[in-house]
């Protein structure tokens, strides 16, 4: 890297996007603006002029057939996308008064968006239990554990996301 970009490494978790939001938007407002985040939490960043730049998540899994219609909602809206991973897509738009700073428009878009993570959290689950089935694992007790590991790794993401879930139904119906 040399002085105009930057990388950064910084973990998140699924259920932390807003707190990865509003980080992004502090290393705007400090100069540093993304231009690609990677798995792992590798953020690289492009030195430029300090500006309060909003940053907004979404999460649409696998690559669709609709993704041009779905990029050019957010370009019609004001929103550039930066980056793509893992399913993630990172938006950013400058803060302008009174200009809407989300991209939902309502609690019930963002609960989908979680819902859409935890389908996601069942392929693993799901392919972790093949491997369990074909595995003896009394033979190779490490395995075992790794699995079993893996395992609790993921009930606790599903967990903490169900639980993000049941916050914004909360939220809703206030």
């Amino acid at each position: 890297m040399n002085e105009t970009t930057r990388q950064v490494k910084q973990w998140f978790w699924p259920w932390q996007d807003e707190a990865e939001e509003a980080w992004l938007r502090k290393m705007s407002q400090a100069g540093w603006h993304l231009s690609k985040a990677d798995l792992f939490g590798q953020y690289t960043f492009t030195a430029g002029e300090p500006r309060d730049t909003v940053y907004r998540l979404d999460y649409q899994g696998k690559e669709s057939s609709d993704l041009q219609d779905y990029m050019q909602l957010f370009r019609d809206a004001g929103w550039e996308h930066v980056s793509a991973m893992g399913g993630w897509h990172y938006f950013r738009k400058l803060a302008q008064p009174g200009d809407a700073l989300e991209i939902f428009t309502d609690v019930e878009s963002k609960i989908e968006k979680y819902e859409r993570l935890l389908v996601v959290l069942f392929l693993p689950f799901f392919l972790l239990n093949i491997v369990w089935m074909y595995l003896n694992t009394s033979q190779y007790p490490v395995f075992g554990l790794v699995l079993a590991a893996l395992y609790g790794l993921i009930a606790y993401i599903a967990l903490r996301i169900f639980l993000r879930i049941r916050e914004l139904r909360r939220m809703k119906k206030l």
